[in-house]
């Protein structure tokens, strides 16, 4: 089966596509259209390039490196240096996936003897499909650690805050003065950040972070009172997976 030149940069671009789009997905990260077609636009002419360079190896790899470390950058932003590497693990890990696919689908294909343009439908249709699993697989990942219509109202002084939270079976965070479990929130959400009179130490895999945080005078979760205390926390990503707010675990109860 021959397959040309303009026909494989747009199969690897589609590749790039559902391979962003997932990864995406697996980091609760939503990409702008436009890093989106950038990304994938580069991807397109690294393939363009491996044809004009085949089969020099070296140059290639390196190639295949920089421009991976690109299409994350461009399609994420900038990210802290441990937020970048999870990402990027994550897309060589799906990527690595979706090439054996191809791989897999394209010699099936070379030995039914298609014509190039009915082996494009094959593939676009095995793209298809293989990107609605992909993506419902990733938001079903998603899905696991978020809640939503989880929604807390507090008040500090005679200001009332309301917003909705993500909510993280992997927060076990507690106050030790008053035992009462620990919601982060991303301290951009105020206007003032209001007065703190405690300090936490935060553990995460990416090291230990000291966090100020206070005891709100009441506080409600989808209006039922709740004993809460609330930690300022800038979140490695910009935000909690979309959200200014990380609930605890051991909220399960107002699910």
């Amino acid at each position: 089966m021959e397959l040309y030149a303009d026909l494989f940069v747009v199969i690897n671009m589609l590749c790039d596509l559902a391979v962003l789009l997932l990864c995406g997905r697996l980091i609760g990260k939503k990409i702008k259209k436009r890093r989106l077609f950038l990304s994938c636009l580069l991807g397109g002419g690294y393939a363009f390039l491996w044809l004009l360079l085949y089969p020099m190896n070296l140059l290639l790899f390196m190639l295949s490196v920089l421009c991976s470390l690109f299409m994350v950058l461009i399609a994420f932003g900038r990210q802290r240096l441990s937020s970048f590497l999870r990402t990027l693990f994550y897309f060589y890990f799906v990527s690595l996936l979706m090439g054996g696919v191809v791989s897999s689908a394209y010699a099936l294909l070379s030995s039914a003897s298609l014509s190039a343009f009915a082996a494009l439908g094959v593939l676009l249709v095995l793209l298809l499909l293989g990107g609605l699993f992909c993506l419902t697989g990733g938001q079903l990942y998603k899905n696991r650690k978020e809640c939503p219509n989880l929604r807390l109202t507090f008040c500090t002084g005679e200001e009332i805050f309301t917003l909705s939270g993500l909510y993280d079976s992997g927060n076990l965070l507690i106050d030790p003065a008053s035992l009462y479990p620990v919601a982060l929130i991303d301290p951009a959400f105020f206007d003032i950040p209001p007065p703190c009179d405690r300090t936490l130490l935060m553990k995460t895999p990416a090291g230990e972070q000291t966090l100020s945080a206070f005891l709100p005078k009441e506080a409600f979760i989808n209006g039922k009172e709740c004993q809460i205390c609330i930690g300022l926390c800038t979140p490695p990503d910009g935000s909690f997976g979309g959200f200014s707010l990380l609930l605890p675990s051991s909220i399960s109860e107002f699910i």
